[in-house]
């Protein structure tokens, strides 16, 4: 949250900055106006109240049309950033008040000083025809501006390169786990009270019915479920005094049917997967991750070894396969330790709970309606059958990297227009005041390329200050922004590149208009006007 406030903050410099040269070139195009009312009497004073007043004005329009782009387009961006999210918040008397101090705020910085500049017209100097001889001043200031347009914005592209290279790496992470074609069905049997053993009845049914609905590749049972909840607890391995320890904790455990591995798509390294056979009575069995298998038997093979489990010392699960290490409760979690049993294996099964469905192709949304029916007509007082994409539970685990890529992308897209709007506007101020001049070096034989290279180079310069100046910003603040990105330096080389021709592309353009009007000056017509 701080950090988009930040974000805001600097879009917001962006367009006073923005404001504050366009406020500086209308009063420039308003300098016989203010001269003639200064000719005339009005006080300077009331004069600078007037100008400020208009400058309020323009503030407050877009304060307005800002809250009715927040009242209509609030609910788009949370149903598209933050779904699922409760709002309990709403545009109240202090966001008002907060956007009305914000609102008189801005009007003060980004039209004061270019309207104090205006305020102190040099009348004599502005009758007599004079105006050019003073116009450097104005000039400098808005080249100023332009540079801290061009710096924040630089800075800005180079965090919304930044959070989408880092929410490209965690969407490629290998989570152990195919979750875009797995179904989450919850099912609370509790509800009605249906006993321990007859709930475990019911999902061994469920399972198999649910696996033979055309389209479904498996359907399991499963105690708890990675990004929904887990169990620990500690294991003895005859042979070792003790299990090593992981940063993360642990060992984890998921207590699940037979099919549930099937479900979630996990990844068999050796060994097998649980099967139909693997019931209560039968061998009590296991099925443990790479790391643990690392971890408690190195350099060996531990198919065929075996573990205690819990406080039960009488059992030795036999471990008979080994998968891909998996994530149980975040994207960016610490080393652990996880192992799975057959959940009727267990003294005291307790009922599951959820179900996995996984489809054999396409989205598993489509099997929902199906599975419902399918469930009901086991137990037609079932209560609500909640079935749901499993992507749904993890997708709040990427919610940061998500909002942080998005709303850098749109701030900094933003800031770029702006930019690209002051950037023209300082040009198109060049070329008016150089106007005598081009028309000279064109009576002298200055070719229309050799002067729209005049103009271009002035906006490429400026731009490039402003490059320079934001990649300096971002290296000095690259130790708190690396806190929020995943395998991503703040230093990529690649996203630097791409920001400052970013920049450098949006100069090229901007410098094009004014560039091309630079081109057809008369020359006898500016020294007529001289």
């Amino acid at each position: 949250a701080t950090w988009l406030l930040g974000v805001a903050g600097v879009v917001l410099l962006i367009a006073c900055a923005n404001v504050a040269n366009l406020v500086l070139a209308r009063g420039y195009r308003r300098r016989g106006e203010i001269a003639v009312r200064l000719a005339l009497g009005v006080p300077r004073s009331r004069l600078l109240r007037m100008l400020l007043a208009e400058s309020l004005v323009l503030a407050l329009g877009g304060a307005l049309l800002g809250l009715v782009l927040t009242r209509w387009g609030g609910a788009l961006l949370r149903a598209t950033l933050l779904p699922g999210l409760a709002w309990g918040g709403s545009m109240d008397r202090r966001v008002l008040a907060i956007t009305a101090g914000v609102t008189i705020l801005v009007a003060l910085i980004a039209g004061l000083l270019p309207l104090l500049r205006a305020s102190r017209t040099d009348v004599a100097a502005v009758l007599h025809g004079a105006a050019r001889q003073v116009g450097g001043a104005p000039l400098r200031l808005r080249a100023g501006l332009l540079l801290v347009q061009t710096t924040l914005c630089t800075a800005l592209l180079v965090g919304a390169g930044l959070f989408l290279t880092s929410l490209d790496r965690v969407m490629g992470l290998d989570l152990g786990v195919r979750l875009d074609r797995a179904l989450l069905v919850s099912v609370d049997l509790g509800a009605i009270e249906v006993p321990a053993d007859q709930q475990l009845v019911f999902y061994r049914e469920a399972e198999r019915r649910l696996a033979a609905i055309p389209g479904v590749a498996a359907a399991g049972a499963i105690q708890c479920a990675p990004f929904l909840c887990n169990m620990g607890g500690g294991i003895r391995v005859p042979g070792l005094d003790s299990v090593p320890r992981q940063p993360g904790g642990g060992p984890y455990f998921f207590r699940v049917t037979p099919g549930a591995l099937e479900a979630f798509g996990v990844r068999l390294i050796g060994g097998r997967l649980f099967t139909q056979s693997d019931r209560a009575g039968s061998q009590p069995v296991a099925i443990v991750t790479q790391r643990m298998a690392r971890l408690i038997w190195p350099n060996q093979d531990p198919l065929g070894k075996c573990f205690y489990a819990g406080t039960d010392d009488t059992v030795c699960r036999e471990v008979v396969g080994v998968v891909a290490d998996i994530h149980r409760q975040a994207i960016i979690e610490a080393p652990f330790m996880l192992y799975f049993t057959v959940l009727e294996q267990w003294p005291d099964p307790v009922p599951p709970g959820n179900m996995v469905v996984s489809a054999a192709q396409g989205s598993p949304e489509r099997l929902s309606e199906a599975v419902r029916r399918e469930l009901q007509s086991l137990r037609a007082d079932l209560p609500y059958i909640r079935a749901r994409p499993y992507e749904e539970v993890v997708s709040p685990h990427l919610r940061s990297w998500r909002l942080g890529a998005t709303m850098f992308t749109l701030f900094a897209g933003l800031s770029l227009v702006i930019a690209a709007v002051g950037l023209y506007g300082v040009l198109s101020y060049l070329v008016t005041q150089r106007t005598a001049e081009l028309g000279i070096r064109a009576a002298l034989g200055a070719s229309p390329g050799a002067l729209l290279a005049l103009v271009l180079r002035s906006g490429l310069f400026a731009a490039a200050a402003g490059v320079g100046l934001g990649l300096l910003l971002v290296l000095l603040v690259s130790g708190r922004l690396g806190e929020l990105l995943f395998e991503t330096s703040p230093r990529e080389p690649l996203v630097l590149a791409a920001a400052a021709l970013a920049v450098l592309g949006m100069a090229l353009i901007a410098s094009l208009v004014p560039g091309v009007r630079a081109t057809r000056v008369d020359p006898m017509q500016a020294l007529r006007a001289e």
